[in-house]
């Protein structure tokens, strides 16, 4: 997970302001006021123990028992007589379905273990994810892409006209020409709806989802929204920001952090969709991420969220923080009380420890202004060693340069890093011998991988592997925050 988001273009604003009248369902805007007053407390877990957890309350959505499909498919119109698209039939993949999984081998205990306290059992309400709609752009800016449908899907213009049908199992290209979108052969059209028929799911790009798209122009390329129930989206977020193998407590943690994230966003959205599908918001799926481990882990926590003197928190989460999270403070520098640095338990990680080598002719590709570089001295580092701030030196001058940047550019785990000369292996490794001016390869060693600031997912893994519950998982990450059930929309 990495911010920001990238924001629509002033274009594709005024195309949907044009018809948002016409097309956007009235959608429900999270705030305090849809959080239980009574909350249920996640006191925060310090080393020597849980401070425990008080007043467990329930709070029932106004949602339908059975809710209907998102949308009824509309009678069809014949579609205008257009030349067909110069491309060939689209052949599309068949419907995953949720896969089951084998049980995970339990880690080995990190040493000192904070103590267990026995937490109270919460309830919760099982449909309280399904009233939430989210909108996730699966493709933004593109020039073309592939959508398909599982069933037949009726094919919707901006003020509910029906202008047609997609057949079930066939692949059709959308693209965008002359500000205008192209589906199939309708020509001509600002934005259009797609709707599967019985309960069918559509295909997007490379992959299935579930819900219903909206298309839209964007500049001179297609944006592709998902409308998709808060339940279905989490469906494709855990599974794919956790092993579906993992213990289940560490699942249930991760699901409770990915509904908190995504909600936050929601209240946050522009006006053509909340969150994207990737790492720079969290990781959505669909349907090939789902699994029935991860299926459980979302209905177990329905509608559960972390807050903060009563507003959504920023639960975000990262891989692995190489042995001690960061605070937001330390990294972004944002003032969340629940976000402060605590020792890790991620040694079982695959990146705990990472170590890679680059050439100079690499070094000046990716880095760059500066010649031949000749050191990666760290300026500013915190506590924990992780670097803030870098001063690069070449043969042609030198720049200080952030540590985010410098991970961006060397492709790096993390900013928990140092570097050192290593000598190339054709000139050999003489013992003694001075280092040379410019190196000829530099070799970076760290730890961890991700930003560490909130959960680190493999320490979530090594707690559940001995036996914590995912209120204790969460309160030790979070310390401070609240467990609230979302009580309306």
């Amino acid at each position: 997970m990495s911010r920001p988001r990238s924001e629509p273009t002033a274009q594709s604003k005024q195309s949907l302001d044009n018809n948002s009248k016409k097309f956007s369902p009235k959608l429900f805007r999270l705030s305090s006021k849809l959080l239980k007053p009574q909350v249920i407390l996640l006191l925060g877990m310090t080393l020597g123990g849980f401070w425990g957890l008080i007043s467990v309350s329930q709070a029932l959505l106004q949602t339908e028992a059975n809710p209907s499909p998102v949308a009824s498919p509309l009678a069809s119109a014949e579609p205008s007589v257009l030349p067909p698209l110069n491309r060939p039939p689209v052949q599309i993949p068949q419907v995953p379905q949720p896969a089951s999984t084998a049980k995970a081998e339990a880690s080995k205990p990190p040493a000192k273990l904070p103590q267990r306290q026995a937490v109270q059992s919460i309830k919760v309400n099982s449909n309280a994810d399904v009233g939430l709609q989210m909108r996730v752009a699966l493709a933004s800016g593109v020039p073309s892409l592939v959508i398909g449908s599982s069933t037949q899907a009726t094919v919707t213009n901006l003020q509910g006209k029906a202008i047609g049908q997609l057949p079930a199992m066939q692949g059709t290209w959308t693209q965008a020409e002359r500000q205008t979108l192209r589906v199939g052969d309708w020509q001509g059209l600002n934005a259009v709806w797609i709707d599967p028929s019985a309960d069918g799911s559509l295909y997007v790009g490379e992959r299935w989802y579930r819900g219903r798209l909206l298309l839209l122009v964007q500049g001179n390329g297609v944006l592709a929204v998902n409308y998709v129930n808060l339940r279905d989206y989490l469906y494709g977020v855990v599974g794919s920001e956790m092993p579906a193998s993992w213990p289940l407590e560490a699942l249930k943690a991760q699901a409770i952090a990915a509904r908190s994230y995504a909600l936050l966003r929601r209240e946050r959205a522009g006006d053509l969709y909340d969150l994207g599908p990737t790492e720079a918001d969290q990781v959505y799926g669909g349907l090939q991420a789902e699994y029935n481990t991860t299926h459980q882990a979302v209905r177990e926590t329905a509608g559960l969220v972390l807050t903060y003197r009563g507003e959504v928190a920023e639960a975000v989460y990262s891989a692995s923080s190489g042995g001690h999270t960061e605070s937001a403070q330390d990294i972004w520098g944002n003032n969340f009380p629940y976000l402060r640095g605590v020792p890790d338990f991620d040694t079982v990680a695959p990146n705990f420890q990472w170590t890679k080598t680059y050439s100079q002719q690499d070094l000046q590709r990716r880095l760059g202004g500066v010649g031949e570089v000749i050191s990666l001295t760290p300026v500013k580092t915190l506590a924990s060693g992780r670097v803030v701030s870098v001063k690069l030196v070449g043969e042609r001058g030198s720049k200080v340069m952030s540590a985010s940047a410098v991970r961006q550019a060397l492709d790096l785990p993390s900013t928990l890093f140092r570097v050192m000369p290593q000598a190339d292996e054709e000139m050999g490794d003489i013992k003694g011998r001075s280092a040379p001016s410019v190196p000829p390869v530099l070799q970076v060693v760290g730890r961890g991988n991700g930003h560490a600031v909130g959960m680190s997912q493999w320490g979530a893994y090594a707690l559940a592997s001995r036996g914590y519950n995912y209120q204790q998982i969460l309160g030790y990450y979070y310390r401070g925050a609240a467990l609230s059930q979302v009580q309306g929309y």
